[in-house]
């Protein structure tokens, strides 16, 4: 499966850890990069565009949040994939604000266990 990984680059550690880990199971993985945090209303767009464009080219998406709560960032960017219709796992519970607010969305909570995707 081919999978983009939503989270901060502030973990970037934990997040390679993980894309290793997927691409021993087979999968194919887009990390984040460092460059991602934009600001300005055209960044924005442009930003969103390029989202986009790599969302089309991935079948699953995977929320990275190592605290129990999904940012501002990543919460945009899984809007965007469930716009598209792509595959949601979310790494780890979620906080019961956020767990109400997906309730209603198809999403998979994987709770830290990769052979769930």
């Amino acid at each position: 499966m081919r999978i983009r990984i939503l989270g901060s680059t502030q973990f970037l550690e934990q997040l390679v850890t993980v894309r290793t880990a997927l691409e021993k199971r087979g999968h194919s993985v887009v990390m984040p990069r460092k460059d991602e945090r934009v600001e300005g209303k055209e960044e924005k767009r442009k930003y969103l565009e390029k989202l986009r464009k790599e969302f089309d080219e991935v079948d699953a998406v995977l929320v990275m949040n190592f605290d129990h709560a999904i940012a501002a960032q990543q919460m945009l960017e899984l809007g965007v994939a469930l716009y598209l219709e792509k595959r949601v796992f979310i790494y780890d519970m979620l906080t019961t604000n956020q767990q109400n607010e997906l309730a209603e969305y198809p999403v998979a909570v994987i709770k830290r266990d990769l052979s769930k995707i």
